[in-house]
């Protein structure tokens, strides 16, 4: 027989009821930790003073005043790379014998040497005392043998030279005393008359002005439209200057040393290098004509170079062709170039571009403090590549109140009520987070 009844209550084991409450507490801590280690896993930078440049890059070409040199068929180069030269001085010649040609290389050798022995014969050194240079020549040889047993090699390069120096010197004070210099110079005398003589009949081509001897095959150099530019830069105030357009910068741009036939080098008879650029019309309203520039080479260990505004252009579609002079000898390297022109130099906090934000309008930086985020607001004062230069708002500037600045106040006051104040602005050394994701809803309010 069935006995029906009422089935029994379920009870709540004490044990699972403590469970419960153990995975609600560790679930609690879990994220509690994530979030902290959130913030103190956030990356931050100090906004440290600093200097950065407000400017614009352009490419540019590079001329100089040159000649170009043609070696004809049958002659032979006499000079050497970087060699100068005088007006109307032999550069090239055709010998009629081998013997000849040979003989030239010789006078050359001999003209050196000459020229040596005369500058040593009317120098000071030679009224020197020789007890004296000895004396002196003594203790530079102590000095060296000390350097080479105590281990300080890095002296001894120097201190060869020196030594080397000195004993030249000696053997000048010597040679002086029984005329060998002046016999040495008549000897030669004697010699160069001879290659003189035997040399005479070659054929010379001889130089159009002074200048030096280069052997690089520059871009454009000869051409009308090198020429063009660099009458740009010869003209005097008040007189005609030829007139240079967009296409014809670009066309300098592209240019590419020519490889013609029979091309020796050039005489380089300009010392000043004349840099030309097509610039936007927006940077190009900011220079001036007659007024120096900075400029910096964009390429690595590229240095630095000043520039004069000698010549600005009409504008054509949205660029101005310009030219610019440079008196620095190593602007050969900027031709086909990035150069960045400086237009003013700012100081203040210098940080990565990427941690700048706007925030309701304002331009500021979000700030680690403690294990909170805060928003402090800045003025930019200029952009260098991936760096931004800013300054801190001044006590006018931060009265003009946005709600950034509201929710500030809230922490103001709860700071003053603890004692202390806090800046509604950036200030150095501020904890800059320069990584991190949402972080305007991380701002404490």
């Amino acid at each position: 027989m069935k006995i029906e009844g009422r089935a029994p209550k379920k009870r709540f084991s004490p044990w699972l009821l403590l469970l419960t409450a153990l995975l609600l507490v560790s679930s609690g801590a879990l994220v509690y930790n994530l979030l902290r280690d959130t913030i103190n896993t956030i990356q931050t930078v100090p906004a440290m003073p600093g200097s950065g440049t407000e400017g614009f890059s352009v490419t540019v070409a590079a001329l100089r005043e040159e000649i170009p040199l043609k070696l004809p068929e049958g002659y032979t180069l006499l000079v050497k790379d970087g060699e100068r030269l005088a007006k109307n001085a032999a550069w090239a010649a055709k010998f009629q014998t081998k013997d000849a040609q040979k003989a030239y290389g010789t006078l050359q050798e001999k003209r050196a040497l000459r020229e040596r022995l005369r500058n040593l014969q009317s120098s000071a050194l030679v009224g020197l005392s020789e007890a004296k240079l000895e004396a002196e020549l003594s203790g530079l040889f102590l000095k060296f043998l000390d350097s080479t047993a105590d281990g300080t090699l890095d002296a001894l390069p120097a201190a060869a030279d020196v030594l080397s120096e000195k004993w030249s010197v000696l053997e000048v004070v010597h040679a002086e005393k029984k005329d060998y210099i002046g016999d040495k110079i008549r000897s030669l005398d004697k010699e160069i008359a001879a290659l003189e003589k035997k040399t005479a009949t070659a054929k010379r081509l001889t130089t159009t002005a002074a200048g030096y001897y280069s052997a690089a095959n520059a871009p454009g150099v000869g051409t009308a439209l090198a020429d063009k530019i660099l009458r740009i830069t010869q003209s005097t105030q008040g007189a005609q200057s030829p007139t240079l357009t967009v296409a014809e910068v670009t066309q300098l741009l592209r240019s590419k040393p020519a490889a013609s036939a029979g091309f020796t080098g050039n005489l380089v008879t300009g010392f000043n290098w004349v840099i030309v650029a097509n610039i936007p019309a927006k940077n190009a309203l900011l220079l001036r004509l007659g007024h120096a520039v900075q400029a910096v080479h964009e390429r690595a260990g590229g240095g630095a170079f000043k520039l004069t505004v000698e010549y600005m252009g009409r504008e054509e579609d949205g660029e101005v062709p310009v030219v610019f002079s440079c008196a620095d000898q190593g602007a050969w390297k900027l031709h086909g170039d990035s150069l960045r022109i400086v237009l003013r130099e700012e100081e203040g906090l210098r940080l990565p571009r990427g941690a700048l934000h706007i925030v309701e309008g304002e331009p500021g930086f979000f700030v680690k403090t403690g294990g909170r985020v805060v928003f402090r607001r800045a003025i930019v004062r200029c952009t260098e590549g991936d760096v931004v230069i800013v300054r801190a708002l001044s006590n006018a500037e931060l009265t003009q109140k946005t709600s950034v600045a509201l929710r500030e106040e809230e922490l103001d006051a709860a700071a003053k009520k603890a004692g202390k104040s806090r800046p509604k602005s950036l200030q150095r050394y501020d904890a800059v987070i320069v990584n991190g994701r949402d972080l305007e809803k991380k701002i404490n309010n």
